[in-house]
């Protein structure tokens, strides 16, 4: 939980720059918005740093063999994930000794490889290394840039939060920097993969007979990496647009007059030495009882397959329910139309006038747990089979009356003493110690509409204009003025809009950390591995207008350096790498500023070169740039992947936002999309009040020259985001027959409806139910973020049964429909409500973490595995216009499907990792198409009402 209101950041940076002669051209530095240093005839001599920078060790730490399971073959110690496999059991001290045993026995098996180094020859020139000393170049046009000289650290006030639930106190930085100690235990090496072998503990759920499938695949897909790589190294830089593209030629950034070099300013002032940087401690984790590995790898092997008889036992005990049905016309009711009134936000001038006043929240309570295990079991029992329910259900009797009681307690008295005891322990468990990469595994991206910029200076406008709409939302914030929505007679929490702003994720080794600088004045710019920091305020205070801010980007576009490295790569990493090459890239000379300066904006603007789209797939290509950049050969590294915010711009028209977790969930950045459009489409004049400050100018933040130890963390991180990149698939399709007007007519929650759909189009192409999830908001509680809608459910059994039924009638499925629409809508009002089952286990379990009590069996059980590893993740993101959000699944066998149901359509996202034989998103998709017609087939062969219904993009019905 993050600070609502945070320390304010006062940043002062003396710079001094060089100036640098080309020809006989000349500037005033108080006019110029760049300058840089270059000589005409004479070459630029390397300046030696006065920091030495930390040397490699004298033999490059050993790779992990193939038979180093500790701790290698997880993000986790042994295999474990503490938000996932419950609390530490009984047997941690065994497990102990077990870890040391086979930590001693990979030390006496890995051996260090021999030494070999390729020595390059001393007059040729490092490739992207915009940020050292160059020789002199060939090109007369391109000026060189100076070493870096020695600059004073800033000094900032900062929140940091090891805990969400509270703040830290303020820390300032030491004057004297310890380096980090090279990798002298196995805890150090690199994960060779950001989920080891094609799989993560984490999100894949328990160990299933697939394994040693999924891990030759995994291996292959390693060694297909690791050609990539070589091809790419020995391969030349060439231009990133072909054939098949939406534009021809490609469209570029810069325009074909570029600008006169002397509104280029270098960064050439390093900080001479690092200070300020405190490595986190390592918060250990407990592995559980070996027990428990034996029951998650049957769960797997035995799902829950819906046997063919018991269609006409769950026909019939509907058939009391039709005969009611029949009295009336076979539509669902119209009479609940009324409570589905349509709700459409917009930005009006006078929405935000005067400042809210503060919502009335509750504290978030304890559930009873008999309701929670009367739910629990309601929703175990059509994922099991007759024979696995009845062990289940003992099983989870003594819980309740033994262990339960116990938790129950501990959790009900940890409640007592703050106003909501869920945030701060999920927002640890959830995000922060969860070390797969956030790269489509926890970070969701949000589109914005396909632009089409004619020319260069279209793009410039169409980002400095989201740039302003951005800043103007937050100042929205800090005042106050977000409209407090209701939900029935409850005020909904708005707090979360204030932890967007200036957030970061910091790498931590086992446990991540968040800051924030809430008061920061300055965004950053990444263009081509650049990064470049750009003043949104004038020195009165005021924005800066759009014309100030398109001449900046302009001239960061047009600035004559060379391809930076790629830094940003490391970020998508493994968290757990990232912490270690962090602690390496901080410590060198200079590099201190430059990641104060990323971490410290408000936000981040990436602005991508241009990547092909094959016609038809732009959606698809969209999804791909603002989820991971598209891999190595595209956008990847030119991201920054810990900040909260980071707005996407490509020249051929394709932007959005990607968005890290942690700190917030995604309804404040569907209202802040909805915002940026409104403002980007009215083409506002600017006003008298605009700021047009010829000093705010955007300056170069420089990385130091990589070393070996560097180097060898960039190529684990390129064998990762090649991976996440290369192997997860994505869909989107827009279905097109009806949205959200549709169903609503027929009295049907539309949220509902979709999730029936979603279950039917999973049933109907793998022949079992899935364990289905669907987020659902807790902002009616202080401080609230999610619970878990479990969709599963007898009654959507039913549904799916009976539609797959040929001897069902019509009005039966119609029936059985209405009931599984209502069920689940209750299910959503219970989660809305804080009465949902996740969360209320979660804190049990929480409660045996924190008192060092034994894991029950029940967290153990086939039951509660199955039910909690969801094959089918989903979520709506609703959003004013047209838009569509994308995320990873949670399972390696699974699907995750976002979607945003409008008045006359429905868009879908689906994602799904290559690496599992049984998922297709692109297959899936099409069993969504079929199953919604199937269902307004059904609606309108019944008398159901046609509104909303668009038959030009259907086939007839009617025959």
């Amino acid at each position: 939980m993050l600070m609502k209101h945070p320390v304010k950041a006062t940043t002062k940076k003396s710079v001094n720059p060089k100036s640098v002669s080309q020809g006989n051209l000349k500037s005033d530095e108080s006019k110029a918005k760049f300058q840089v240093k270059a000589s005409q005839e004479v070459a630029v001599k390397p300046k030696e740093n006065k920091v030495k920078p930390v040397s490699p060790p004298d033999d490059p730490p050993p790779l992990p063999g193939s038979e180093f399971s500790f701790p290698l073959q997880s993000a986790f110690p042994l295999g474990r994930n503490p938000c996932r496999d419950g609390p530490r059991g009984d047997s941690e001290k065994q497990l102990k000794v077990e870890g040391k045993e086979c930590e001693a026995k990979g030390k006496e098996k890995v051996q260090k490889p021999e030494k070999k180094t390729e020595k390059k020859p001393e007059n040729e020139p490092s490739k992207g290394k915009a940020n050292e000393s160059l020789p002199t170049s060939s090109c007369q046009g391109r000026p060189q840039i100076d070493a870096p000289k020695a600059i004073a650290k800033p000094k900032h006030q900062k929140v940091k939060q090891d805990d969400p639930s509270k703040p830290a106190p303020q820390t300032q930085g030491t004057n004297e920097w310890k380096k980090p100690p090279l990798p002298s235990s196995e805890f150090s090496f690199p994960l060779l993969s950001a989920f080891p072998l094609g799989r993560n503990p984490c999100r894949d759920g328990p160990r299933g007979g697939n394994e040693n499938q999924l891990t030759v695949e995994g291996r292959e897909s390693e060694a297909t990496c690791n050609e990539t790589v070589q091809k790419l190294e020995k391969k030349p830089e060439k231009e990133p647009c072909q054939e098949n593209t939406i534009k021809d030629p490609c469209p570029s950034w810069r325009a074909t007059s570029q600008i006169p070099t002397n509104k280029i300013k270098a960064y050439t002032d390093h900080q001479e030495s690092c200070t300020g940087f405190k490595p986190s401690e390592p918060v250990p984790t407990k592995p559980l009882k070996e027990a428990s590995e034996k029951v998650i790898s049957e769960a797997q092997k035995s799902t829950a397959s819906i046997a063919s008889k018991d269609v006409s036992k769950n026909l019939a005990a509907s058939e009391k329910v039709i005969s009611e049905a029949q009295k009336s016309s076979a539509s669902i009711a119209s009479k609940k139309l009324s409570q589905h009134p349509k709700k459409k936000f917009s930005f009006k001038e006078d929405t935000f006038k005067e400042p809210e006043k503060s919502p009335d929240l509750k504290e978030f309570p304890v559930p009873q747990l008999k309701d929670t295990i009367t739910a629990y079991l309601e929703s175990i029992e059509p994922l099991l089979t007759a024979k696995e329910f009845k062990k289940e259900l003992k099983l989870t009797e003594d819980f309740e009356r033994e262990e339960g009681q116990e938790l129950q307690q501990l959790l009900e008295a940890a409640a007592g003493s703050c106003s909501n005891w869920l945030t701060p322990r999920w927002t640890q468990a959830a995000y922060l110690g969860y070390q797969a990469p956030v790269t489509a595994f926890t970070s969701p991206a949000l589109s914005l509409p396909v632009q089409n910029f004619s020319n260069p200076k279209d793009g410039y406008i169409f980002t400095a204009r989201a740039i302003r709409a951005i800043c103007e939302f937050k100042e929205l914030v800090d005042q106050n003025k977000i409209p407090v929505f209701k939900m029935g007679d409850n005020d909904l929490d708005n707090s979360q809009y204030c932890k967007i702003f200036g957030t970061v994720r910091k790498p931590g080794r086992f446990c991540d950390t968040i800051e924030q600088y809430s008061d920061s004045n300055y965004v950053v710019i990444a263009y081509r591995n650049n990064y470049f920091q750009l003043p949104i305020r004038s020195s009165s205070g005021g924005l800066l207008s759009v014309t100030s801010l398109v001449d900046e980007l302009e001239a960061i576009v047009n600035c004559p350096l060379t391809k930076g490295e790629p830094y940003g790569l490391l970020t998508h990493d493994n968290r757990g790498n990232w912490a270690e090459a962090y602690k390496a890239l901080y410590c060198q000379p200079g590099n201190a500023d430059t990641l104060d300066a990323i971490e410290q904006s408000l936000f981040l603007v990436c602005l991508d070169e241009c990547v092909p789209v094959p016609k038809g797939q732009e959606c698809i290509v969209q999804a791909q740039q603002l989820l991971h950049g598209g891999g190595l050969q595209a956008n990847s590294a030119n991201r920054w992947m810990d900040k909260t915010i980071q707005l996407i711009v490509n020249p051929n028209g394709l932007a959005g936002f990607c968005y890290e977790h942690s700190p917030a969930d995604c309804q404040p950045l569907a209202m802040l999309m909805d915002f940026v459009v409104d403002k980007i489409s009215k083409h506002e004049p600017e006003s008298e009040a605009d700021s047009n400050d010829s000093s705010c100018l955007a300056r170069h933040l420089r990385f130091h020259p990589k070393n070996e130890y560097l180097n060898l963390w960039l190529h684990v991180a390129m064998r990762n985001i090649a991976k996440i990149a290369g192997q997860l698939q994505i869909h989107v399709f827009e279905y097109k027959c009806h949205g959200k007007d549709f169903i609503r007519a027929q009295g049907l929650n539309s949220d509902s409806y979709i999730q029936m759909a979603l279950q039917l189009a999973y049933y109907n192409m793998h022949q079992t139910l899935p364990a289905q999830y669907e987020s659902a908001h807790l902002r009616m509680f202080i401080d609230g973020r999610t619970e878990t809608i479990r969709s599963t459910s007898n009654e959507s059994k039913d549904f799916v049964l009976a539609m797959n039924s040929r001897n069902a009638p019509e009005k039966r499925k119609l029936v059985a429909l209405q009931c599984a629409v209502d069920f689940h809508e209750q299910l959503a009002k219970r989660a809305l409500r804080g009465k949902g089952i996740d969360r209320h286990l979660f804190g049990l379990q929480q409660m045996a973490v924190e008192n060092d009590l034994p894991v029950p069996e029940f967290f153990k059980s086939k039951g509660f595995v199955r039910s909690i590893t969801y094959q089918l993740f989903s979520s709506q993101v609703a959003t004013s216009h047209k838009s569509f959000m994308v995320c990873g699944p949670l399972t390696c066998d699974g699907y995750g499907c976002c979607y945003n149901p409008q008045e006359n359509n429905i868009t879908l996202a689906i994602t799904a990792w290559q690496s599992s034989l049984t998922v297709n998103p692109e297959q899936y998709g099409k069993a969504i198409k079929k199953s919604l017609d199937s269902m307004r087939k059904l609606i309108l062969k019944t008398e159901g009402k046609s509104v909303g219904e668009h038959p030009c993009h259907c086939e007839k019905i009617w025959t």
